[in-house]
């Protein structure tokens, strides 16, 4: 498996945000560092900048890997990525979570139809060629590709928000926030211990205060932005998707939410002790097909046991006679 890969596009034009943030960064890590706890180290105090070095490195180097594995990983749809015409499954297939019925990304079923109700393809990655076109897949301008279970275009990575990289974005806005507060907590500290306020002002203190209030005002708007991407992880909603049902006046619900657990386990993996770390783990789908609750399905038409496996309340969306079944999201 491939760490790190190339982002859809390179130039100095899409570079140009992530290299603002990591001017930033290294300049933070100047004041922080050797202005505000190295200083400390002058009045016989050991214990205490000692400790705030190793949890603010600690964190640094997580935020950092983080946003460099969302920068550089490729979303792309597998060029191999065909749709699976026959679209049927059996009762292997379903799993039980919470008491809810969910159909395994196993299936290969595909839920989102276009307006004909037939399977979504892509005209605008390779002109004149129907491209297949995975669920929650969407084609960014941008990137000038389709993006697996596309978020949102970023231009402060360099990139598409999508599958393989949204759990290090979220990663990234949580170290960011918490790496931001935690300044605006230990600045004042240091500079309690440290300062003589009757010796005025000199540029390394402006520099501080400089620090101080852009943490702050970072720590506030990315705590926010933050809580909300947890958000659409916990409901496992994408922004597009919330956009267009906002736009479209429905409720945010979708039959992609297969439980709280389960909807974390997709993007952050099977295994909860490496959710805070940017590593990828096994998942619960593969990017281009994903379970789905049962019953937030709107049932078009049915065939077999179809009914019996759903025990759905909708049986007037059921078209008994029908020799296909076609499922829509809600």
């Amino acid at each position: 498996m491939t760490i790190l890969e190339l982002p859809p596009k390179i130039n100095l034009g899409t570079f140009t945000p992530p290299i603002i943030v990591f001017t930033l960064i290294f300049y933070t890590y100047f004041v922080f560092v050797y202005l505000v706890c190295v200083q400390l180290y002058e009045d016989d105090y050991l214990y205490t900048p000692s400790l705030f070095l190793i949890i603010y490195h600690i964190s640094l180097f997580l935020l950092i890997i983080s946003y460099i594995r969302a920068i550089f990983t490729n979303n792309k749809v597998p060029d191999d990525f065909e749709h699976d015409e026959n679209q049927q499954f059996d009762e292997s297939s379903l799993f039980y979570s919470n008491g809810k019925k969910i159909i395994s990304h196993t299936a290969r079923l595909s839920h989102d139809r276009n307006e004909d109700g037939e399977l979504r393809n892509c005209l605008r990655c390779e002109l004149n060629i129907q491209k297949p076109k995975p669920d929650r897949t969407h084609h960014c301008s941008w990137c000038s590709q389709c993006t697996l279970r596309m978020d949102h275009h970023c231009p402060w990575v360099a990139n598409c928000v999508g599958f393989k990289n949204h759990k290090f974005f979220v990663l990234f806005l949580l170290y960011l926030s918490f790496m931001c507060i935690y300044g605006t907590i230990v600045i004042p500290i240091c500079a309690y211990l440290k300062w003589d306020f009757e010796d005025g002002w000199d540029i390394g203190r402006f520099q501080i205060l400089f620090t101080f209030i852009l943490a702050a005002a970072l720590g506030l708007s990315m705590s926010v932005f933050s809580l909300t991407h947890i958000k659409f992880v916990l409901t496992n909603v994408t922004t597009l998707e919330y956009m267009d049902k906002k736009r479209k006046d429905l409720p945010i619900t979708s039959s992609y939410d297969v439980g709280t657990i389960n909807n974390i386990k997709q993007l952050f993996g099977s295994n909860p002790l490496i959710w805070l770390l940017p590593i990828r783990s096994s998942t619960l789908s593969d990017g281009t097909y994903y379970p789905v609750c049962s019953e937030k399905l709107n049932i078009i038409s049915s065939v077999g046991n179809f009914d019996t496996l759903f025990n759905s309340d909708n049986h007037n969306d059921i078209d008994e006679d029908s020799d296909n079944k076609i499922i829509n999201l809600v």
